[in-house]
């Protein structure tokens, strides 16, 4: 690393931080995780958004089933 570099102001996070998004630790099986990846790349959208996708889309599913009130979920509120 060069020596003009000053990271001593530096902060350790996100580089920016996303409104109503929140970082977790999750474990997901090898073989899912690889489907995933796999699906995400050719779709364009990547593994992580197919990851949020998925709960997403079961939580609509579900509510309409019970007929309870879908909040709006595409903005993860």
């Amino acid at each position: 690393m060069r020596s003009e570099y000053d990271f001593s102001k530096g902060k350790r996070g996100a580089v920016l931080p996303q409104k109503h998004k929140r970082r977790i630790s999750i474990f997901i099986d090898n073989a899912l995780l690889d489907q995933l990846r796999v699906r995400g790349e050719k779709a364009g959208t990547g593994y992580q958004t197919m990851v949020e996708d998925a709960p997403r889309r079961y939580l609509s599913a579900s509510r309409k089933r019970q007929s309870v009130p879908d909040p709006d979920l595409s903005t993860g509120e």
